[in-house]
């Protein structure tokens, strides 16, 4: 189940490439990413940030986030650099808003 990665920070089973794909296939529609998996860095910082209205306050540093998990992203699968985008900035942001409280 794909959406348990916004309440948990990652799939529930971590082998579901069907799963990961569709994340990557969300960057890369919204031009977060390109079909060769390479991430826009300001697309994507629009995008999460996006994500998150009406979910709450936003969370201070959120260019931070996409700047923290962006760069040395290597996974040669597209869709599991995709995947691990999302969860290393979903997972960073829930520790932030746990923080927080």
């Amino acid at each position: 189940n794909w959406d348990s990665v916004f309440t948990t920070g990652s799939l529930e089973d971590e082998r579901d490439l069907v799963a990961k794909c569709f994340f990557e296939c969300v960057l890369e529609k919204t031009g977060a990413m390109d079909e060769k998996g390479n991430i826009n860095s300001d697309t994507t910082k629009a995008l999460f940030l996006a994500s998150q209205e009406g979910t709450g306050p936003a969370i201070e540093g959120h260019d931070e986030l996409i700047d923290m998990c962006v760069p040395g992203r290597d996974e040669e699968d597209i869709c599991e650099k995709g995947y691990a985008l999302v969860k290393c900035v979903t997972m960073e942001e829930l520790s932030r808003r746990q923080a927080g409280k």
